[in-house]
């Protein structure tokens, strides 16, 4: 069994020795003689043992993080990038900006050490966005979206203690604070509930006058459970005129959560989904009965389009016992997530399984015809409807059709580079 040693600047590779270990270890086992096959062709017990135990140790770190892991290079001090929850599709459809962080000796996250990054798809190319990353003084900086133009950015930061809605010019210039909730004064609302104020998740109206948010308006004295982090709940959904900056409020049921909302191409309705935990179990603000009825009739189909106006709880389309986290096109096209355990005639209980579907003019369509584990908030529609980005381990873009069209290999060592040059 002959490897050739992977060497990066005059330094052997690791991880590619990895890799061509484990690709051989696979072509011995799988080319038509098995156990029997990679024997003869070892001719040594103990290689047999060790060619499995790297087999073994490939699949974790090839198979869930070949993309993210980096090569050993002098240049690098990262084994790694995550990138988290937050991944957003820029206006032209070709960008997306990404939150990580560089994993080096130290494996625990702390806020700084994440920031913001725009890969171009097409160009392969990757650079810092130091305009956002430096936009306040405050730790946090999260929830970007473009206005359609181009020319403005919203987004959310603040302290553990507060966040607010920003806005700014694209190129970094003119950061101005659109909300001002501090929570300084908390005052009691209930025996378990005091005052907490975030403003959350904010996109713009297609007109670029107005910005569409989440606000929350309690959380809890004490934790339920040991576990519980006692984020706020009862959020409703608000907008704020850019220029006078006048609040606006539009729901008023007090949900325990809800997902990015976003307006459609009339500029008067919004979708946006909730999680499905009976109130029961929450702080929200819909009454159990209420919520027992809905959940009876619609089954726990939670996505909502809504004018401020016609608010009424009731779902916006139905598809098998549940819907939700739904993303949208500037062209109304929508993709969201369904449990399908009921559809594909799987087991109610035990492994949920989900798959990405379209409503798009009224009709409903499966896009991959797969059974997933997507996790919450893993995907994105392109502004222009047409590509839509798994974020996972490895980030992929696909077509709306669900065809493969890339699968996005960062270059993260260029982006270490060009900082360090900008220093």
């Amino acid at each position: 069994m002959k490897i050739t040693k992977q060497k990066v600047n005059g330094r052997l590779d690791p991880f590619a020795f990895l890799r061509a270990t484990a690709r051989i270890c696979v072509r011995k086992i799988w080319e038509g003689g098995g156990m029997r096959r990679l024997q003869q062709g070892v001719n040594e017990k103990k290689k047999v043992s060790i060619c499995f135990l790297i087999l073994l140790f490939a699949i974790i770190k090839i198979w869930f993080q070949e993309d993210i892991v980096m090569a050993a290079d002098k240049t690098s001090h990262c084994s790694r990038h995550d990138i988290e929850w937050s991944v957003v599709f820029g206006p032209d459809s070709d960008k997306i900006l990404l939150r990580h962080r560089c994993i080096g000796a130290d494996e625990n996250a702390k806020e700084s050490d994440y920031s913001w990054a725009i890969y171009e798809i097409s160009q392969n190319r990757i650079t810092d966005f130091k305009e956002l990353n430096t936009a306040t003084k405050y730790q946090f900086k999260y929830h970007p979206a473009f206005s359609r133009d181009g020319k403005l950015i919203t987004f959310v930061s603040g302290q553990d203690d507060h966040r607010n809605i920003f806005v700014m010019n694209a190129d970094g210039k003119n950061v101005r604070q659109l909300t001002h909730d501090y929570n300084e004064r908390p005052q009691r609302i209930s025996e378990k509930l005091i005052t907490m104020i975030f403003n959350e998740m904010p996109s713009f109206s297609p007109d670029e006058q107005r910005i569409l948010y989440v606000k929350s308006a309690s959380r809890r004295t004490k934790p339920i459970y040991y576990t519980d982090p006692m984020y706020p709940s009862r959020w409703d959904i608000y907008e704020v005129n850019i220029k006078t900056g006048k609040e606006h409020k539009l729901t008023n049921y007090g949900f325990f959560g809800i997902t990015q909302p976003a307006y459609l191409s009339d500029g008067k309705r919004f979708i946006f989904s909730v999680p499905t935990v009976p109130p029961d179990q929450t702080d929200s603000g819909i009454d159990v009965r209420t919520w027992w009825e809905y959940a009876d009739k619609y089954g726990l189909n939670n996505i909502f389009i809504m004018d401020g106006k016609n608010n009424n709880l009731k779902p916006a389309f139905k598809n098998g016992s549940n819907s939700s986290e739904p993303q949208i096109a500037w062209n109304d096209t929508i993709i969201f997530k369904s449990n399908i355990n009921e559809i594909d005639g799987l087991r109610k209980h035990g492994t949920q399984y989900y798959d990405l579907f379209m409503n798009k003019n009224g009709k409903t369509k499966r896009i991959f015809n797969k059974q997933l584990t997507l996790g919450s908030n893993s995907h994105a529609i392109s502004p222009d409807g047409k590509r839509i980005l798994i974020k996972g381990v490895r980030p992929v873009i696909y077509n709306l059709d669900g065809t493969k069209m890339i699968e996005i290999k960062i270059p993260w060592v260029k982006l270490e580079k060009n900082l360090k040059n900008e220093k």
